[in-house]
């Protein structure tokens, strides 16, 4: 009996926990779709940090009705091969067998256990099954495009997203990007990275911080030690005039409660 009981509070902890997209990896049921959807409109050049074998990107090309341009960013060589292979055929979608990162230049990957798995990530240079793969910095792709502004980027780079957004502090500066999508998990804690990052970056370059769900988007209003839970969620940082039409709701008791009281 004891058993069952402890059994059904672990599915009810997995259910309550999706519907707070919290370790659900489904992005037509998590809220990464939906912000796609709420965005179509208004972009037109998206960065695709992570691409993996661009699923991400092919959803974003339908929504729009191929009005967008995408750069896809994805350091695996076998992914981004199937990536040229996949959008041979279209122009708007352009690939960068790359890393992001805070600075322009090479590191060292560990590709992951087999094509399409996105598991592949930084390592140290000693490694010795690792290839050296070129970085970029989201303010050196924007150069690459003529000092172009970024509608949308999307990054799902196993714990370098803090590093990434560092290497956009240009653009962050000139709020020209219009809103940011940063995939957080068990790959921040590896990396040293945690959800406070964030909160810095909102308040610095006055962004606005959400959590995708299933429902919307959720207003993280402040920062509290109880949210570094290290499950994987989507968050989204998102300029004023894009936090309109994505409608975010009201600060929710998940938020209030894990504040730190002083």
């Amino acid at each position: 009996m004891i058993s069952r009981l402890l059994d059904l509070a672990y599915y009810g902890e997995v259910f309550f926990s999706h519907i707070q997209g919290i370790a659900f990896d489904r992005p037509s049921r998590n809220g990464e779709y939906r912000l796609i959807r709420r965005l179509r409109d208004v972009v037109r050049f998206a960065v695709d940090g992570g691409a993996n074998v661009g699923d991400w990107t092919a959803r974003l090309i339908v929504e729009t009705q191929g009005r967008a341009h995408v750069a896809c960013i994805e350091p695996d060589p076998r992914n981004a091969e199937q990536i040229r292979r996949r959008f041979q055929d279209q122009t708007n979608v352009s690939v960068h067998q790359a890393a992001l990162s805070n600075e322009v230049g090479t590191a060292r990957f560990l590709e992951g256990e087999n094509e399409g798995c996105g598991s592949g990530h930084f390592v140290n240079s000693s490694e010795e099954a690792s290839l050296a793969v070129e970085t970029l910095t989201l303010d050196s792709l924007s150069d690459k495009y003529g000092n172009l502004a970024f509608d949308l980027v999307k990054l799902d780079i196993e714990g370098a997203e803090i590093s990434a957004l560092h290497g956009a502090e240009r653009l962050l500066r000139a709020s020209s990007i219009g809103t940011i999508q940063i995939e957080y998990n068990s790959t921040w804690l590896l990396e040293g990275r945690r959800l406070r990052a964030l909160f810095e970056f909102a308040a610095d370059y006055k962004y606005t911080l959400l959590a995708l769900t299933p429902f919307g988007f959720t207003h993280y209003p402040r920062y509290g030690e109880g949210l570094e839970d290290y499950r994987m969620r989507n968050f989204v940082l998102a300029r004023t005039d894009h936090l309109t039409l994505l409608k975010p709701i009201k600060p929710t008791g998940r938020a209030r409660v894990e504040a730190i009281r002083r």
